[in-house]
């Protein structure tokens, strides 16, 4: 009975981070199209695209470090599965947010011309 109850249990975790990461991929492509305008003025001053990346990296890793510290805090800091469970998940979220930073950055046009219609 045990065996089939976590069988389900999984399958509703495996939902929910699935889940987590699309809205973590939905957040992170809004807060992109919101500061499209400001990325053009940051080229126009000149920044590079490179330092876009590192700028909303920054923000990604700060995110997945204080998610890693509180599930950490809550488990106790003891190192068991959850811990290494935390690492994997935090590991593919950090990854699979770098490459759909890294994706729209290469996508988009930042030139300096036609900004808003000009």
């Amino acid at each position: 009975e045990i065996d089939f109850i976590l069988k389900y249990i999984y399958f509703y975790v495996f939902l929910l981070v699935l889940a987590f990461l699309l809205s973590f991929i939905i957040f992170i492509k809004n807060l992109y199209s919101k500061l499209f305008r400001e990325y053009k003025i940051h080229i126009i001053c000149g920044a590079t695209k490179k330092s876009i990346f590192i700028r909303n990296s920054v923000f990604v890793l700060s995110l997945s470090v204080f998610n890693f510290i509180i599930i950490n805090f809550l488990n106790r800091f003891n190192y068991d599965i959850i811990f290494f469970l935390n690492i994997g998940l935090n590991l593919v979220f950090v990854m699979l947010l770098e490459f759909v930073i890294l994706n729209m950055l290469i996508r988009e046009d930042l030139s300096t011309t036609l900004m808003g219609g000009e």
